[in-house]
């Protein structure tokens, strides 16, 4: 059930590890080199064509965290990046944004060394997540981490006027919700969104602006066998790489907006404030017109 970029990781970790032991004499050669590594598939993730998008937009305004969509539609931000960014992200004043953390779920290993008799690590009364060493972390709840972006590092593009304007209204509606992580989105209660509650909510919103069926807004073992699959969250971010792609923006700074480590990868795909990256933005904005001052207006 891996998909093949992670076998492919696997094989590139393993001949690492066995050209190491090779070099320092415990094994007389990696047997890993004698294979070939496995090809990873290309993402069968789509774009959402513009009328479909236009309605996600439409059915997102009717909601009081419809931004999330919006940010994921008109900004490509990842999901994580989307569940796990803080306030102090938001510069609405000069319309900035900057990813700064990725929510992710961790796991728990033994931290008593296999003496409580706990079959899981997390029912261990000395449990310790299960984290890349050095890696740059803040625990929110349980096994829900804030933790640095994909890339490694900060990133900072524009946002739209429209959801510039978007932000500030939904940052005042909100403002006695209680927020004790500082996250933008967050449940009435203050907990942080899941990314299965996210993706979830993703569907219903599909459903509910006609881009999808019931069928498809189910989860996936309810599922009729062979119902089409439904668009996830990432084909947001796929919509607004291709888009911009469309509207003739150059990929290296398509690639600086949604946080690709390489133009290659954006062409793949089909610390940014310059005017280059503003400029691709209100192109989008356009792109979006009518739909977005309909749902500014409403």
């Amino acid at each position: 059930g891996r998909s093949s970029s992670t076998a492919l990781k696997a094989h590139n970790v393993m001949s690492a590890m066995l050209e190491s032991a090779r070099k320092d004499g415990i094994v007389a050669r990696n047997v890993i080199a004698d294979v070939d590594p496995p090809r990873a598939a290309i993402s069968e993730r789509g774009a959402l064509p513009t009328a479909d998008a236009l309605k996600i937009l439409a059915a997102a305004s009717n909601r009081i965290d419809g931004t999330r969509w919006w940010t994921a539609l008109l900004g490509g931000v990842r999901q994580g990046e989307r569940l796990g960014a803080t306030v102090d992200s938001l510069d609405l004043d000069n319309g900035l944004f900057t990813i700064q953390w990725s929510l992710t779920e961790a796991k728990f290993e033994h931290g008593c060394g296999g003496t409580c008799g706990a079959l899981r690590g997390g029912s261990c009364p000395k449990r310790r997540l299960i984290l890349a060493d050095g890696l740059d972390y803040r625990q929110l709840d349980g096994r829900l981490c804030l933790v640095r972006p994909k890339s490694g590092r900060p990133r900072t593009f524009p946002l739209i006027p429209q959801l510039v304007e978007a932000l500030k209204r939904y940052l005042i509606a909100t403002a006695g919700r209680p927020n004790p992580h500082n996250l933008i989105w967050r449940n009435a209660d203050g907990s942080p969104i899941t990314s299965g509650q996210d993706s979830a909510e993703w569907r219903n919103l599909l459903l509910s602006a006609g881009v999808i069926s019931e069928e498809q807004a189910k989860p996936l073992r309810q599922q009729i066998p062979g119902t089409a699959p439904a668009p996830t969250t990432h084909w947001a971010r796929h919509t607004t790489a291709t888009v911009l792609m469309e509207l003739g923006v150059d990929a290296r700074i398509i690639g600086e907006i949604v946080g690709h480590a390489s133009e290659g990868i954006t062409r793949h795909y089909q610390h940014v404030s310059s005017a280059a990256a503003r400029d691709a933005m209100l192109k989008l904005a356009e792109h979006y017109k009518v739909a977005l001052t309909e749902a500014s207006s409403s």
